[in-house]
């Protein structure tokens, strides 16, 4: 080794490499100069003392969380409320008291004109909001939800061919009597149009939904008797004619029909927005189409209605022919309970052929609908009996009776000769009645002067 080869060593950066470089060095100057011919090893480098680890203080343990304090019975004053529900809750719980299971629709509170139809928008639009995500397929399917799960049928040819059959039954009837059949041939023109109109958007609509279709026909079916009373009611205003026996014919006519659209509601037949849509707009146009009908012939619009209400007869009469074993194991909704067990409403007022007597027993949904089949029949035989009374001056029957012959009094149908002559015989009555009681007089006070 050279001294420049020793100094090139020193160039390198590791410290053990520098140590060595300059030992070399150191011995190759000894070298020279005669003094080591060997130099010593070079001393190991002792470690650095290694710190010790910073003490820390110990953490004291966290104290146990306090016991809740005990619950104290509430008193009579101090009363336990639950906990508030979130908003979207209450918007949720808010539909489904409009939409009740066991009640009509109409079931809010009354309020002016403007808080009705806003609340009733608000409702709509989010139903329609609802409607358009199950038709993007959001949501619960259709056939999770009433009334699609109960997997009722109804046959639109079977409905047809059956009031075909009724209608030449009773055309062959009045052909034996000699007398004319109200049947949808025997209508006038535009009345025909209209019936057949109405039956083929049914028919059309509701295919393979039968309670929509039941529920839908109640809604319209309940119009005539509106319009019959509002006409009534401005005949009576104007003083030209007056009926409180019809009017109150029609009003539990109306308020049976009612009922009967709250079954359906029950069933879900208005979980539809557009079904909702059509048979609300369409029962407005069908209302006045009945006012000036009735206007211009009382007769022919209580025709119109027998042949709408003979409809419903055989819609819901196969219906349950259908249906019969599927509806005996439904249970029987609460609002038909309360309105043929408990309450009856006007039930009696509208039976024209029969004192009243009937009670319906309910112990299936099957005997729910046969009980509005025969509610269908006996308004048929009402519009029928309406009929002879415009058309023949035939009396209409009122709870069995004869609706001028029931036994009230009839002073205001009187004509003016037959009003003097009850006034005249009243005076008699009294003027008799008081010379009596005159003689009475006389003759006590006699007897007491004689004594």
């Amino acid at each position: 080794a050279s001294p420049r080869s020793a100094s090139r060593l020193l160039r390198h950066k590791t410290p053990t490499e520098a140590r060595r470089a300059a030992a070399l060095l150191a011995a190759l100057r000894a070298r020279v100069r005669g003094a080591h011919p060997f130099p010593p090893p070079p001393s190991p480098r002792a470690p650095l003392p290694s710190r010790p680890a910073p003490r820390r203080a110990p953490v004291p343990p966290h104290p146990p969380p306090p016991p809740p304090p005990p619950k104290r019975a509430p008193s009579k004053v101090e009363v336990e409320l639950p906990p508030k529900p979130a908003p979207e809750k209450l918007r949720k719980e808010a539909k489904r008291a409009y939409y009740a299971t066991d009640g009509p629709r109409s079931q809010r509170e009354l309020s002016n004109v403007f808080k009705l139809g806003a609340k009733n928008f608000v409702v709509e639009l989010n139903e329609i909001v609802l409607a358009v995500g199950a038709r993007l397929g959001f949501g619960v399917p259709p056939s999770r939800t009433l009334p699609d799960c109960l997997l009722l049928t109804l046959s639109n040819d079977a409905v047809n061919a059956r009031e075909h059959a009724r209608e030449a039954a009773m055309e062959a009837a009045a052909a034996a009597a000699g007398t004319r059949a109200l049947t949808v041939a025997n209508l006038s023109w535009p009345t025909r149009v209209v019936y057949r109109v109405v039956c083929w958007y049914i028919d059309v609509a509701f295919v393979g939904r039968p309670i929509p279709r039941l529920w839908f026909l109640e809604i319209v079916a309940r119009m005539p008797y509106f319009a019959y009373t509002s006409c009534l009611h401005l005949y009576a205003t104007l003083g030209w004619w007056r009926s409180a026996e019809l009017m109150n014919i029609h009003y539990s006519e109306q308020v049976n029909e009612a009922f009967h659209c709250a079954v359906c509601e029950t069933l879900g037949g208005d979980r539809r927005w557009f079904d909702r849509f059509t048979a609300f707009h369409g029962a407005i146009a069908y209302y006045w189409i009945l006012v000036v009908q009735f206007f211009l012939s009382p007769s022919e619009s209580y025709a119109f209605s027998h042949a709408l209400e003979m409809h419903a007869v055989d819609t819901y009469g196969q219906f349950v022919d259908e249906n019969e074993e599927t509806l005996k194991r439904l249970p029987v909704p609460q609002v038909a309970r309360k309105y043929f067990e408990e309450f009856l409403y006007y039930f009696d007022e509208f039976q024209t052929e029969s004192d009243g007597v009937r009670r319906p027993v309910l112990n299936s949904l099957y005997d729910v609908f046969i009980n509005i089949l025969e509610d269908e029949l006996q308004h048929s035989k009402t519009m029928e009996a309406c009929v002879d009374y415009t058309r023949d001056q035939k009396p209409v029957k009122y709870r069995g009776r004869d609706m001028q012959s029931h036994g009230r009094d009839s002073r205001p149908y009187m004509t003016s000769d037959e009003r003097t002559a009850y006034w005249d015989n009243w005076r008699e009555s009294q003027g008799n009645a008081a010379a009596e009681t005159d003689e009475a007089v006389e003759e006590a006070r006699a007897s007491n002067d004689g004594k």
